[in-house]
């Protein structure tokens, strides 16, 4: 220290940690509106799932670009202008499906409709 000329040792300062274990600090998700105060050891745990951390939106793979908080997110892929966009790899490889009507003789029961998969 330039000002008491000590050293500093990288050895964990117990009397600190437990007193900062006492004391209560906001989330810092505050600034996006929690209210919430953590105590220190779990405060990692209440950050992960905090409702007002910042998440991307899950179709920023087609271009959105929005960010919201986990809270706000639902409202958002409801209308979201690249939540429709269909998943490339299944839509196209899609069997075409096509309806067609069977006899009583071709083994299906009271001619029930049956979908067949062309391809």
């Amino acid at each position: 220290c330039r000002i008491c000329k000590q050293t500093f040792l990288d050895a964990p300062n117990l009397a600190l940690e437990k007193i900062l274990s006492c004391i209560a600090f906001p989330c810092k998700y505050g600034v996006n509106g929690c209210p919430e105060s953590i105590f220190l050891p779990s405060r990692l745990q209440h950050e992960t799932v905090c409702q007002f951390r910042p998440v991307s939106c899950q179709f920023e793979h087609h271009g959105c670009e929005q960010v919201f908080s986990v809270k706000d997110m639902f409202w958002h892929h409801k209308m979201c202008k690249y939540a429709h966009y269909p998943h490339e790899n299944i839509l196209p490889n899609m069997p075409k499906r096509s309806k067609a009507k069977t006899s009583p003789d071709s083994g299906t029961h009271n001619g029930d409709i049956t979908h067949s998969f062309t391809q």
